[in-house]
């Protein structure tokens, strides 16, 4: 789905995991790029879901599209995740304002998937992980910068605030720095 929709060819998504032989990658290869043949004209999003993505893929695209339109936090992680976006963002641009992008490990596929949206992933932990782990770690970091967002007050004022040397008062707004 990344590749049809991207226009990204198909071998700079696929990367082979640590116990692959690289004859099963070649194979695995062949019959993506067979797929994309077969199904060379389609280029809208929902009908190259239907050709390409599982039922899995359509459900993120699914809960992406609902969450983004409720405009709640969207954890992306893993190559499966971007695809599932991928078709999300082409039917609802603005899915992708709710994205916080999250990874354990090193992929070179998801290093692409990743660049497709111009995005940078909140980790990189370089664990050999599964896909997951790394909104499963980042999802306490994002909440308390949530936190922090909301919930932090100095003085009488609930809400948030800027730091003592950035508030208004200061002497660097002032310009006496």
């Amino acid at each position: 789905m990344l590749a049809r929709l991207s226009d990204s060819p198909v071998r700079e998504l696929i990367i082979s995991g640590p116990e692959m032989p690289q004859d099963a990658l070649a194979h695995l290869q062949v019959v993506m790029q067979g797929a994309q043949g077969r199904h060379r004209d389609l280029d809208d999003p929902v009908e190259v879901l239907a050709a390409f993505g599982g039922f899995e893929v359509a459900m993120m695209v699914g809960v992406m599209l609902v969450a983004g339109s409720k405009r709640q936090l969207i954890m992306v992680d893993g190559v499966p995740a971007c695809a599932a976006l991928m078709v999300a963002s082409q039917i609802a641009p603005a899915v992708t304002d709710y994205c916080v992008f999250c990874r354990s490990h090193g992929h070179h596929g998801l290093d692409q998937a990743l660049g497709l949206f111009h995005a940078s992933a909140l980790l990189e932990l370089g664990m050999a992980s599964v896909d997951g782990t790394g909104a499963t770690l980042a999802y306490p970091l994002v909440k308390s910068a949530a936190a922090l967002l909301t919930e932090v007050a100095d003085g009488d004022e609930p809400g948030p605030t800027l730091p003592g040397e950035l508030g208004p008062e200061s002497s660097v707004a002032h310009g006496s720095a």
